[in-house]
């Protein structure tokens, strides 16, 4: 109960953000990131229809081809991810008499939009939603095999975007493609946290040097295990170690002061867990 309540939570406070942006940035600016507000935007310019109203007709289809062919779905979150985008449009705008943005710096006004936009995406992700129900129910993020989620965002919005630039201006659309890189970025920050050390794979015929000042001078832990070359079939070792990211560039000098030859393979960690008794790693 717990977990669904913090789950709900952050889909409400996502969503909220999501509307308080299109109502007073996106539509009075004319700026476009895709999803179903930005087709709503697109036919409100060329048809003269209420966003409000074109996000409510392509969610209930969405809705009715997401029940003719799903057999096991969650019928409550569907609607709750489908139809709270909408309201909470509707609920923010009852205060346009009192909210303005009176910026004329349209990069600072991009640069807001793409906060707002990478904060309530990463809420409602984090929930398992896509905020405006264009890629429906949880855990439909991906287009793309092993695409993550904020790169998966930005390429579903491509062709909207492209297609407001004919409609808006080529200028808009540029800021909406800002807009989306910027927020791709800070989504895949705030789910998978800014890395803070770095996985090194080294393959060196110096294990013993390289092991010794791992253990003594980065006093960090260190893993050796074997390996076999795919081509070559010979049998050897490889060492793997995690180092603090500002330790980074020291770390990998005294690599290669030991062995300039070594091949290393270096990755950004973003989390390192576990394994950890009295300040020592049991593979120390």
């Amino acid at each position: 109960m717990k977990n669904k309540i913090i789950k709900y939570v952050l889909v409400f406070l996502g969503t909220l953000i999501a509307a308080f942006n299109f109502n007073y940035i996106l539509l009075p600016n004319n700026i476009v990131i895709g999803g179903f507000s930005g087709v709503a935007q697109i036919f409100n310019k060329l048809l003269d229809i209420t966003p409000i109203f074109t996000i409510l007709i392509i969610t209930s289809l969405n809705i009715f081809i997401i029940l003719t062919k799903e057999e096991k779905i969650n019928l409550i979150e569907v609607i709750i991810n489908a139809y709270l985008f909408p309201v909470l449009i509707l609920f923010t705008g009852l205060f346009e008499k009192y909210i303005h943005f009176n910026l004329h710096d349209n990069i600072l006004l991009v640069l807001i939009s793409a906060a707002l936009t990478g904060i309530s995406s990463a809420l409602v992700f984090k929930a398992g939603f896509e905020v405006d129900g264009s890629n429906m129910g949880p855990n439909r993020l991906k287009l793309k095999k092993h695409a993550s989620p904020g790169n998966s965002v930005f390429y579903t919005n491509i062709i909207i975007v492209l297609l407001s630039g004919l409609i808006f201006g080529f200028r808009k659309a540029i800021y909406g493609f800002i807009i989306i890189a910027l927020k791709s970025i800070i989504i895949d920050r705030l789910i998978l946290g800014i890395s803070d050390s770095k996985l090194f794979l080294i393959y060196t015929k110096k294990i013993k040097e390289m092991k010794n000042m791992i253990l003594k001078e980065m006093n960090t832990g260190v893993t050796i295990f074997n390996v076999e070359g795919g081509f070559s079939k010979k049998k050897t070792k490889m060492i793997m170690c995690v180092v603090n990211t500002k330790d980074y560039f020291a770390f990998k000098n005294k690599v290669l002061e030991i062995d300039e030859n070594a091949f290393i393979t270096i990755n950004d960690c973003f989390e390192a867990r576990g394994g950890i008794k009295k300040n020592k790693l049991p593979f120390n």
